[in-house]
Order: C-alpha cells, then structure tokens, then sequence
C-alpha cells in the first residue's frame, strides 16, 4: 500500500481521524493517555484496515473497517465499535489488556474473528438478544497434548479449564 492511501496519527493523547475512502487505512501510532486516564482516537468514516502500534491507555473509536483492526506492542486498550459499525476481524500481538466492545452489525457477522498472539488481559464484550451486557474473557492459555493414536502423529489442543463457564 502506498504512502498516500494511509491515514497517520502519532504521539496524540487524543483525536479524530477523517477517512475518505475505503482504499485508505489507518495507522495509530505512539497514542493515548497517561496517570490512569485514556485517551481518545476516533476515526470517522469507512476505511480499509486500522494499525495500533506501540499506545497505551487508548480507547480507540471506529465506524466501519472493511477487514481488519490490528493491535500490537500495546498496552491497556479498548477497541469501541460505534452503532452501525461493522468489522471483520480483530488481530491482537503482543498486548496487555486489550477490549472490544462489539456493535449489533459486528456480532450479526458470522465471519468475524480475533485472532490474538503473545498477549494477555484480552476481553470480547457484546450485548445479548435480550438487551443484557456480556464481558467474555479470551483465553490466553491452551493445553497441547501429543496424539499417537493415528497414522500421523498430531498435536491436540483445547482451551485451559480456567476459561470454563
């Protein structure tokens, strides 16, 4: 992607971001709060993908991204999807304590996912059929186990009992 079709905010405790076209994309760099405050990235409009790199205490706000909103090296940040917003996906890498707030349009998406590496602290919240709020930890710790029982050996793994309820 060229330089031109990417949308910069860096070293800002808040702000907005205007995109244009679907084609562009959004990099946050370096943003947010300080002494237990967030701050505030909003980007306004449709856009290709969102990058969060390197911010702490950010709340960051977004309408409509058409694949993805990526999170890394971050710490303390929560992903706000505004009414109508719809997103596909979600990738996390190397965070401590990463929210996402899902909109109606988002959880309707039978596609959508979160991909999430090398981080903790991470939770999906979302409203249910019958207006309630849900706050759903997800899981950080997996147990692998070794399967000899085939023709190929293989390796299985599940989620840790800890995340069973």
């Amino acid at each position: 992607m060229n330089a031109a079709n990417i949308v910069s905010i860096e070293n800002e405790e808040s702000g907005t971001v205007e995109v244009d076209s679907m084609r562009k994309s959004v990099s946050v760099y370096k943003c947010g709060g300080d002494k237990g405050k967030y701050g505030k990235v909003e980007v306004k409009g449709k856009c290709n993908s969102v990058q969060v790199d390197n911010c702490t205490l950010l709340e960051l706000y977004v309408d409509s991204v058409m694949s993805t909103v990526e999170v890394s090296n971050c710490k303390r940040v929560k992903i706000i999807m505004k009414p109508g917003a719809r997103l596909n996906s979600v990738a996390i890498d190397k965070t401590d304590g990463c929210h996402i707030y899902m909109s109606k349009e988002t959880q309707e998406n039978t596609d959508f996912q979160v991909i999430a590496a090398k981080s903790s602290e991470m939770n999906l919240n979302f409203e249910s059929a019958d207006g309630e709020m849900y706050e759903k930890p997800l899981p950080e710790q997996f147990v692998y186990t070794l399967d000899l029982t085939g023709d190929q050996p293989a390796i299985t793994s599940k989620v840790s009992d800890l995340y069973s309820s």
